[in-house]
Protein backbone atom coordinates (compact mmCIF):
# COMPACT_ATOMS: atom_id res chain seq x y z
CA UNK A 1 0.00 0.00 0.00
CA UNK A 2 2.93 2.54 0.85
CA UNK A 3 4.25 1.91 -2.92
CA UNK A 4 0.64 2.72 -4.04
CA UNK A 5 0.52 6.32 -2.19
CA UNK A 6 3.91 7.31 -2.86
CA UNK A 7 2.75 7.52 -6.56
CA UNK A 8 0.41 10.39 -5.20
CA UNK A 9 3.30 12.47 -4.07
CA UNK A 10 3.01 16.05 -4.85
CA UNK A 11 5.51 17.58 -7.23
CA UNK A 12 7.68 19.81 -4.73
CA UNK A 13 8.58 22.13 -8.20
CA UNK A 14 4.93 22.98 -8.17
CA UNK A 15 2.90 25.59 -5.83
CA UNK A 16 1.41 23.90 -2.98
CA UNK A 17 -2.30 23.61 -3.27
CA UNK A 18 -4.05 23.59 0.38
CA UNK A 19 -6.32 21.23 -0.75
CA UNK A 20 -9.43 20.17 1.14
CA UNK A 21 -9.99 21.81 4.31
CA UNK A 22 -10.80 19.73 7.14
CA UNK A 23 -14.16 20.24 7.32
CA UNK A 24 -14.74 18.50 3.92
CA UNK A 25 -12.66 15.59 4.62
CA UNK A 26 -15.09 15.25 7.40
CA UNK A 27 -18.04 15.93 4.64
CA UNK A 28 -16.77 13.15 2.24
CA UNK A 29 -15.78 10.46 4.87
CA UNK A 30 -17.66 10.99 8.01
CA UNK A 31 -15.75 7.16 9.57
CA UNK A 32 -12.49 5.75 9.31
CA UNK A 33 -13.92 3.01 8.03
CA UNK A 34 -15.28 4.97 5.45
CA UNK A 35 -12.29 6.93 4.33
CA UNK A 36 -10.48 3.32 4.68
CA UNK A 37 -13.23 1.50 2.04
CA UNK A 38 -12.82 4.26 -0.23
CA UNK A 39 -8.86 3.90 -0.16
CA UNK A 40 -9.22 -0.11 -0.81
CA UNK A 41 -11.16 0.93 -3.83
CA UNK A 42 -8.75 2.96 -5.03
CA UNK A 43 -5.77 1.01 -4.84
CA UNK A 44 -7.67 -1.70 -6.23
CA UNK A 45 -8.62 0.39 -9.62
CA UNK A 46 -5.50 -0.73 -11.71
CA UNK A 47 -6.78 -4.43 -11.55
CA UNK A 48 -9.82 -3.39 -12.74
CA UNK A 49 -8.94 -3.37 -16.19
CA UNK A 50 -7.73 -6.38 -19.20
CA UNK A 51 -4.72 -7.01 -17.86
CA UNK A 52 -1.83 -6.49 -20.51
CA UNK A 53 -0.79 -10.13 -20.42
CA UNK A 54 -3.48 -11.02 -22.94
CA UNK A 55 -2.48 -9.33 -26.26
CA UNK A 56 1.14 -10.77 -25.73
CA UNK A 57 -0.61 -14.47 -25.10
CA UNK A 58 -2.31 -13.40 -28.60
CA UNK A 59 0.78 -13.19 -30.22
CA UNK A 60 2.37 -16.11 -28.98
CA UNK A 61 -0.08 -18.45 -29.65
CA UNK A 62 -0.08 -16.64 -33.29
CA UNK A 63 3.25 -18.33 -33.58
CA UNK A 64 2.28 -21.58 -32.61
CA UNK A 65 -0.54 -21.47 -35.32
CA UNK A 66 1.80 -20.42 -37.92
CA UNK A 67 4.24 -23.30 -36.69
CA UNK A 68 6.67 -20.87 -35.37
CA UNK A 69 6.30 -22.37 -31.96
CA UNK A 70 5.84 -25.49 -30.50
CA UNK A 71 2.70 -25.30 -27.51
CA UNK A 72 4.15 -26.46 -24.73
CA UNK A 73 7.10 -23.89 -25.23
CA UNK A 74 4.33 -21.48 -25.70
CA UNK A 75 2.44 -22.59 -22.48
CA UNK A 76 5.69 -21.77 -20.68
CA UNK A 77 6.77 -18.67 -22.01
CA UNK A 78 2.64 -17.22 -21.46
CA UNK A 79 2.27 -18.91 -17.50
CA UNK A 80 5.95 -17.54 -16.84
CA UNK A 81 4.94 -13.74 -18.44
CA UNK A 82 1.85 -14.06 -16.09
CA UNK A 83 3.77 -14.97 -12.67
CA UNK A 84 5.69 -12.57 -13.35
CA UNK A 85 3.39 -9.74 -13.91
CA UNK A 86 1.64 -10.51 -10.88
CA UNK A 87 4.81 -10.84 -9.03
CA UNK A 88 5.14 -6.79 -9.79
CA UNK A 89 1.94 -5.69 -9.49
CA UNK A 90 1.92 -3.88 -6.14
CA UNK A 91 -1.93 -3.97 -6.96
CA UNK A 92 -2.44 -7.88 -6.81
CA UNK A 93 -1.14 -8.43 -3.11
CA UNK A 94 -3.67 -5.50 -1.90
CA UNK A 95 -6.49 -7.26 -3.98
CA UNK A 96 -5.41 -10.71 -1.80
CA UNK A 97 -5.57 -9.41 1.62
CA UNK A 98 -8.36 -7.19 0.87
CA UNK A 99 -9.99 -10.01 -0.64
CA UNK A 100 -9.48 -12.47 2.88
CA UNK A 101 -10.65 -9.13 4.97
CA UNK A 102 -12.93 -6.56 3.80
CA UNK A 103 -14.95 -8.82 1.10
CA UNK A 104 -17.68 -8.26 4.13
CA UNK A 105 -18.34 -4.81 2.80
CA UNK A 106 -20.69 -4.09 -0.48
CA UNK A 107 -18.37 -1.69 -1.71
CA UNK A 108 -15.36 -3.16 -1.82
CA UNK A 109 -17.15 -6.87 -2.82
CA UNK A 110 -18.30 -4.67 -5.60
CA UNK A 111 -14.93 -3.95 -6.84
CA UNK A 112 -13.52 -7.47 -6.19
CA UNK A 113 -16.49 -8.88 -8.16
CA UNK A 114 -15.20 -5.83 -10.98
CA UNK A 115 -11.70 -7.21 -10.73
CA UNK A 116 -13.09 -11.08 -10.74
CA UNK A 117 -14.98 -10.73 -13.90
CA UNK A 118 -12.17 -8.07 -16.08
CA UNK A 119 -9.72 -10.73 -15.83
CA UNK A 120 -12.11 -14.07 -15.96
CA UNK A 121 -13.80 -12.27 -19.15
CA UNK A 122 -10.21 -11.61 -20.08
CA UNK A 123 -8.90 -15.27 -20.17
CA UNK A 124 -11.95 -16.59 -21.22
CA UNK A 125 -11.83 -14.89 -24.51
CA UNK A 126 -8.01 -15.94 -25.01
CA UNK A 127 -8.94 -19.48 -24.49
CA UNK A 128 -11.73 -19.01 -27.17
CA UNK A 129 -9.65 -17.32 -29.36
CA UNK A 130 -6.50 -19.71 -28.84
CA UNK A 131 -9.02 -23.33 -29.60
CA UNK A 132 -10.38 -21.21 -32.86
CA UNK A 133 -6.33 -20.33 -34.07
CA UNK A 134 -5.71 -24.01 -33.61
CA UNK A 135 -8.01 -26.03 -34.79
CA UNK A 136 -8.78 -27.47 -31.26
CA UNK A 137 -12.71 -28.14 -29.58
CA UNK A 138 -13.46 -28.65 -26.12
CA UNK A 139 -14.51 -31.64 -24.54
CA UNK A 140 -18.73 -32.49 -23.97
CA UNK A 141 -19.63 -30.90 -20.78
CA UNK A 142 -16.84 -28.05 -20.43
CA UNK A 143 -17.14 -24.66 -22.06
CA UNK A 144 -14.84 -21.49 -22.15
CA UNK A 145 -16.14 -19.45 -19.37
CA UNK A 146 -15.38 -22.62 -17.21
CA UNK A 147 -11.39 -22.58 -18.56
CA UNK A 148 -11.32 -19.05 -18.64
CA UNK A 149 -11.97 -18.87 -14.90
CA UNK A 150 -10.01 -21.95 -13.93
CA UNK A 151 -6.79 -20.24 -15.72
CA UNK A 152 -7.61 -17.12 -14.20
CA UNK A 153 -7.94 -19.09 -10.22
CA UNK A 154 -4.75 -21.31 -11.60
CA UNK A 155 -2.46 -18.21 -11.83
CA UNK A 156 -3.86 -16.21 -8.90
CA UNK A 157 -3.91 -19.31 -6.53
CA UNK A 158 0.00 -20.13 -7.48
CA UNK A 159 1.07 -16.87 -6.55
CA UNK A 160 -0.89 -16.45 -3.36
CA UNK A 161 0.75 -19.51 -2.39
CA UNK A 162 4.09 -17.96 -3.49
CA UNK A 163 3.93 -15.20 -0.77
CA UNK A 164 5.05 -17.71 1.56
CA UNK A 165 8.63 -17.62 1.13
CA UNK A 166 10.57 -21.28 0.91
CA UNK A 167 12.88 -22.81 3.80
CA UNK A 168 15.46 -24.79 3.47
CA UNK A 169 13.03 -28.15 4.66
CA UNK A 170 10.42 -26.95 2.31
CA UNK A 171 11.23 -25.64 -1.11
CA UNK A 172 8.03 -26.01 -3.38
CA UNK A 173 8.15 -25.62 -7.31
CA UNK A 174 8.60 -22.04 -8.80
CA UNK A 175 5.40 -20.13 -9.45
CA UNK A 176 6.06 -20.19 -13.19
CA UNK A 177 6.80 -23.99 -13.36
CA UNK A 178 3.84 -24.85 -11.30
CA UNK A 179 1.66 -22.56 -13.22
CA UNK A 180 3.36 -24.05 -16.68
CA UNK A 181 2.02 -27.57 -15.37
CA UNK A 182 -1.14 -26.23 -14.20
CA UNK A 183 -2.08 -24.64 -17.50
CA UNK A 184 -0.74 -27.88 -19.52
CA UNK A 185 -3.07 -30.34 -17.50
CA UNK A 186 -5.71 -28.10 -17.87
CA UNK A 187 -5.20 -27.74 -22.20
CA UNK A 188 -4.86 -31.73 -22.29
CA UNK A 189 -7.96 -32.42 -20.08
CA UNK A 190 -10.47 -29.93 -21.92
CA UNK A 191 -9.32 -30.61 -25.35
CA UNK A 192 -11.50 -32.77 -27.50
CA UNK A 193 -9.11 -35.69 -29.10
CA UNK A 194 -11.49 -36.90 -31.24
CA UNK A 195 -12.85 -39.61 -29.21
CA UNK A 196 -15.82 -38.50 -28.11
CA UNK A 197 -15.78 -39.14 -24.70
CA UNK A 198 -16.36 -36.63 -21.38
CA UNK A 199 -13.14 -35.58 -19.19
CA UNK A 200 -14.99 -37.77 -17.17
CA UNK A 201 -15.18 -40.91 -19.44
CA UNK A 202 -11.42 -40.27 -19.96
CA UNK A 203 -10.93 -40.70 -16.08
CA UNK A 204 -12.99 -43.93 -16.10
CA UNK A 205 -10.78 -44.89 -19.09
CA UNK A 206 -7.55 -44.55 -17.06
CA UNK A 207 -8.75 -46.57 -13.96
CA UNK A 208 -10.02 -49.42 -16.29
CA UNK A 209 -7.07 -49.41 -18.79
CA UNK A 210 -4.90 -49.46 -15.68
CA UNK A 211 -7.00 -52.20 -13.88
CA UNK A 212 -7.05 -54.22 -17.12
CA UNK A 213 -3.27 -53.80 -17.11
CA UNK A 214 -2.40 -54.95 -13.73
CA UNK A 215 -5.22 -57.88 -13.82
CA UNK A 216 -3.35 -58.80 -17.18
CA UNK A 217 0.20 -58.58 -15.28
CA UNK A 218 -0.97 -60.68 -12.48
CA UNK A 219 -2.31 -63.30 -13.93
CA UNK A 220 1.34 -63.27 -16.41
CA UNK A 221 2.89 -63.78 -13.28
CA UNK A 222 0.75 -66.60 -12.05
CA UNK A 223 1.56 -68.64 -14.61
CA UNK A 224 4.79 -68.03 -14.56
CA UNK A 225 5.27 -69.31 -11.42
CA UNK A 226 2.94 -72.13 -12.03
CA UNK A 227 5.07 -73.56 -14.44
Amino acid sequence: MTEALRASKPDPSKPRDAGPTEAAYRYRWRTQAGYLRDLAIWALSPRMRRPKEIQYADGIIDAVRDDDRALPAAIGEITATEVQALKGDPAFRLQMIFQATLAHDAQVADALYRIDKAHVDAWTEFARRSYAKLGLQLRKGIDFAQLGCALHAAGEGVMFRAMLSPRPDHTPPAPAELLNLIAKALVAATADTGDDMTLEDVLNDFVERNRSRRSGKTAQDTGLTTE
